[in-house]
């Protein structure tokens, strides 16, 4: 009887101690069920407004100096070009990206250069909007090549 009691003791002891169990898992969060179609459309517009909320900055004249102490006003014109791609990604924070590239005609001193260049914008789409992710300035070598430069100066007007 008395190894009865003392099981009996031991027992409900342990069964005091113990914490109770409380649910610790994450809440569900709803996935926005965007459609390739609807990603596509919402990046056209997003581009179409980051442009033209940019184009004053980049169609501001921007003035140098050249070595023989010449003062040169460059301008960029937006032609009104635009070619973009979105891929779908395996990312759940990020279920697409979108590269989108507009050309420019560059001037000097109110004369066109010829120069081919663009405008390279990066974006992820996240939380169900198109985020700015970066962007590039592309010239084009004599033979049609591409080479990317940065176009930190203009990052601000995207952002």
């Amino acid at each position: 009887m008395k190894r009865f009691i003392l099981l009996a003791s031991i027992l409900s002891t342990s069964a005091v101690a113990q914490e109770p169990v409380t649910n610790t898992a994450a809440p569900i969060v709803a996935v926005d069920p965007i459609s390739p179609a609807e990603a596509q459309k919402r990046f056209v517009a997003q581009i179409k407004a980051d442009i033209k909320r940019a184009e004053v900055e980049i169609e501001a004249p921007h003035k140098n100096v050249d070595p023989e102490g010449k003062t040169n006003t460059y301008l960029a014109e937006y032609d009104g070009k635009l070619e973009y791609d979105i891929k779908k990604t395996d990312s759940i924070v990020s279920p697409y990206t979108g590269i989108a590239v507009w050309d420019v005609k560059w001037s000097l001193n109110g004369r066109d250069t010829g120069i081919r260049m663009s405008f390279v914008g990066t974006y992820s789409y996240q939380d169900g909007a198109w985020v700015f992710k970066g962007l590039k300035r592309r010239a084009y070598n004599e033979d049609g090549s591409p080479h990317d430069m940065p176009a930190d100066e203009y990052v601000e007007a995207f952002q």
